[in-house]
């Protein structure tokens, strides 16, 4: 059971049906949203010099961990799918935009208008076709 779970977060390669995409994508975003709030806690903040209200190494390195296997579970769905491999850019990529730019200082309040804003949700954009395809296409009728 241990080499499938490990399998199933870290590996590119195979397939995952919906059913086991959408519970290991709830356990992620779990994960991340937990992970971020122990982590980003004023006692890991290692600088001085930090960003108020960025995040902090700690916070960063978790997010990057989550981002990955999400990424890696995505893929696996979108081969069951049947949809392009390059699809699987669109999830990882912007996603590591935003934590980087989080981290950096900026998307700290997306919700207020301003040019950082209209990037932060153009990013978040590009990320919708593909984690709508894992959500809700069939699978592949090929064998297994």
């Amino acid at each position: 059971m241990t080499n499938d779970m490990v399998d199933l977060f870290f590996s590119f390669r195979g397939r995952t049906d919906r059913q086991i995409w959408w519970l290991g994508a709830l356990v992620i975003a779990a994960g991340a949203v937990v992970g971020t709030a122990l982590f980003n806690d004023g006692s890991f903040d290692e600088s001085a010099n930090a960003i108020p209200g960025s995040l902090t190494m700690a916070a960063f390195l978790w997010l990057a961990l989550c981002i990955y296997v999400f990424t890696a579970l995505c893929a696996k769905r979108l081969n069951d799918c049947g949809r392009a491999r390059w699809l699987r850019y669109t999830v990882g990529l912007p996603a590591v935009a935003i934590i980087s730019g989080w981290g950096a200082g900026a998307f700290l309040d997306p919700l207020h208008f301003s040019e950082e804003t209209l990037v932060f949700w153009a990013l978040v954009s590009l990320t919708v076709p593909a984690i709508v395809a894992c959500a809700i296409l069939p699978e592949r009728e090929e064998e297994r």
